[in-house]
């Protein structure tokens, strides 16, 4: 059955931030007087999606809130200057690095990205995306020159439903116009993106860059997008 659609996930799937995390948080705490060693902003990152994981696991349903999803980020920023050992004036830097990333500026796409949506496109496919992401997500795609390739936009907190749940996978196919059968999902996270779009009735694929999961078997795996249009057509 030859695919109709592609959908892509799009944090650490389609954009990565412009520099490192770390190099943010470091920055923006001095403006509030606190000198970070960068090896330990670092660390203290790690540590903080170490808890962002485990929010993830415990109630990824956050994502279809936006007020949800700015408690849970704030909560993870809080917890990076507790790391990091900063006690004054947290709050407020919780909510300039969190403020930092609404702005496209913060995003750019990985390198493999526009090659591959542009080989997609020009071969007839139905782009679209299925992020878990707050309500700034199509302003951030316009901003980096990505938006105009997809014919729509789902974002869980604009339509209230987060992936893994299979309503919104649905949801983005009824817009779509496309059978689940015929559409495949791309994304990074096995419980969101693989695991989600295969209960879901899609075929999935597993973008995994950093080689994190080279024993996984439900669906294909890839580590650098190129590998999607050749991939999509064989199927």
């Amino acid at each position: 059955m030859p695919i109709e659609a592609v959908f892509f996930d799009v944090g650490n799937t389609l954009i990565t931030t412009t520099e490192p995390e770390g190099k943010v948080f470091q920055r923006i705490a001095s403006h509030y007087g606190y000198a970070l060693d960068s090896r330990q902003a670092e660390q203290s990152v790690n540590q903080m999606y170490g808890y962002y994981e485990s929010a993830y696991g415990n109630d990824s349903g956050f994502w279809s809130d936006n007020s949800r999803v700015r408690e849970v980020w704030l909560d993870m920023y809080g917890l990076l200057c507790e790391l990091s050992g900063i006690t004054e004036q947290a709050g407020q830097i919780a909510e300039d690095v969190y403020s930092y990333y609404f702005s496209a500026e913060a995003w750019q796409p990985f390198s493999d990205v526009l090659p591959v949506l542009r080989r997609l496109d020009d071969s007839g496919l139905a782009l679209g995306t299925i992020s878990n992401w707050d309500i700034t997500l199509s302003g951030i795609l316009a901003g980096i020159s990505l938006s105009s390739y997809f014919k729509m936009i789902v974002a869980s907190a604009d339509v209230r439903l987060h992936k893994p749940d299979e309503a919104i996978f649905a949801l983005a196919c009824e817009q779509m116009g496309v059978n689940a059968a015929r559409a495949i999902h791309v994304g990074d996270h096995l419980m969101a993106d693989a695991a989600g779009a295969l209960g879901a009735g899609l075929q999935a694929v597993l973008i995994d860059r950093p080689n994190k999961h080279p024993g996984y078997q439900d669906a294909p795996r890839i580590q650098d997008l190129r590998e999607l249009p050749d991939l999509v057509a064989a199927l």
